[in-house]
């Protein structure tokens, strides 16, 4: 579940950053488990490390009643709809 929250969290805010016709697309991602999180409300903080022309790098972090539960790298493409 972390890993579905961190790529929509990083590709919402990878596609904020593109002209109109773009679309970013995930390519990798990295999720690091830091604690479990079997109920509550889970909230992601998606920061961007590299908005490049061709490449976006967002560090995404999970959190869990204020307490870190995941860290995720999310790479996506920059690419046209056309």
């Amino acid at each position: 579940m972390n890993a579905v929250l961190a790529e929509t969290a990083a590709s919402l805010g990878a596609n904020e950053n593109l002209a109109s016709g773009q679309v970013a697309v995930g390519v990798n991602i990295t999720t690091q488990h830091l604690r479990k999180a079997s109920s509550g409300t889970l909230f992601a903080k998606a920061i961007p490390v590299h908005i490049g022309t061709k490449l976006q790098t967002w560090e995404v972090q999970i959190y869990n009643a204020k307490q870190l539960t995941s860290l995720s790298t999310v790479t996506l493409t920059n690419i046209s709809q056309n």
